[in-house]
């Protein structure tokens, strides 16, 4: 993350009052794809992740790689290119899984249990197929 010297307490408590929908906690295996910002078609290998939440907007997840086959899970060359991230979430029954495509809002390093994984926020881009009606009914579900 780039936590332009605030505490990370502070940070996401920032980014909790700027947020228009509620994280929901959810900790269940997550799969990522990085795919590059300038060529789609460069794509890394599937990566295993751990959900921490998630709302309508994005979601939390832990990982410990952010680098996969050399594709940085928020830039391209240069900070200023950005990539995305194809994330898949199997969400409990009934809902099943849920694709969409996401970016990079921020990642830090030592957030979880273990200190060599890092913490990566996304912001949703575009959902496959019903994913936002799957999820939009997760949600509800919800307290």
């Amino acid at each position: 993350m780039f936590d332009r010297g605030r505490s990370p307490d502070r940070a996401h408590k920032e980014e909790d009052e700027r947020r228009r929908h509620p994280r929901r906690p959810l900790t269940i295996p997550v799969t990522f794809q990085v795919i590059n910002g300038r060529d789609p078609a460069k794509r890394s290998s599937p990566q295993e992740g751990l959900l921490k939440d998630i709302s309508l907007g994005g979601l939390c997840f832990f990982t410990s790689e952010i680098a996969p086959d050399g594709l940085h899970i928020s830039y391209n060359e240069t900070p200023l290119e950005r990539n995305l991230l194809l994330i898949r979430v199997a969400l409990p029954p009934p809902y099943g899984p849920i694709t969409v495509l996401a970016h990079c809002v921020w990642f830090q390093r030592g957030m979880s249990d273990s200190s060599s994984d890092f913490a990566v926020g996304v912001e949703f881009r575009k959902f496959k197929g019903n994913g936002l009606e799957v999820l939009q009914d997760y949600l509800k579900s919800r307290p």
